[in-house]
């Protein structure tokens, strides 16, 4: 598993020609792409989802944030679109879906973000669509709640190999325990962190290294 498109094509450039016709048996995904096969398969048994779900790529997210935005009349000023799709992506990369954050929400600002993220979220449900964030969150959502699917998948592979654990966030490393056979292997370097802005926490590869 690794974070890049590019990444995971020079990987499987690489392990072609060390390894032969046998590369075929290595799988090369990065995170996306895993819990894109994940939920094709076995989203229906998360609630309102189907596996013909889309995925919406950003610039389709903000064509449905200005549809949010005319519905309830909102500043832009007030509450810029990119900073509420910022609250929204750390909101679900903590785990704490649309629900979970209105229970939660104190204040009218936080309170309307709550209400945004509520129909943002019915939106995309109706349009039988996720956006990036919705990948890895229901994918580790599943995980979670699924017993049969969790075990499918740490029986699945006998080894499990995570490139450049240093830009690792907290999310995907819930992921990665709710799939962990006991052999996995990450590679990192500390010095090398480039994802902070994506919340990554470099954080979790120096704790299992000092372990």
């Amino acid at each position: 598993i690794t974070f890049t498109n590019k990444a995971a094509a020079e990987m499987r450039e690489r392990v072609d020609k060390m390894i032969g016709d046998s590369a075929a048996e290595v799988k090369l995904f990065t995170f996306h792409t895993f819990c894109g096969i994940l939920l094709r398969s076995d989203i229906e048994s998360l609630k309102d989802y189907k596996r013909n779900f889309v995925i919406y790529d950003r610039d389709s997210c903000k064509q449905l944030m200005k549809q949010i935005w005319e519905e309830f009349n909102l500043d832009e000023e007030r509450f810029p679109i990119s900073k509420v799709e910022s609250i929204i992506s750390n909101a679900k990369n903590q785990l704490i879906d649309a629900e979970e954050y209105f229970q939660s929400a104190n204040g009218f600002y936080e309170k309307q973000i709550a209400e945004i993220y509520k129909r943002y979220t019915l939106k995309l449900k109706q349009n039988n669509a996720l956006d990036f964030d919705d990948m890895l969150m229901l994918a580790t959502k599943l995980l979670q709640e699924n017993d049969e699917v969790r075990e499918k998948y740490q029986n699945k592979f006998d080894y499990i190999m995570i490139d450049e654990y240093q830009d690792t966030n907290n999310l995907q490393e819930e992921f990665i325990s709710l799939i962990e056979n006991n052999n996995v292997y990450m590679v990192g370097d500390l010095k090398q962190s480039i994802y902070r802005f994506r919340n990554a926490n470099p954080k979790l590869f120096k704790n299992k290294y000092d372990r």
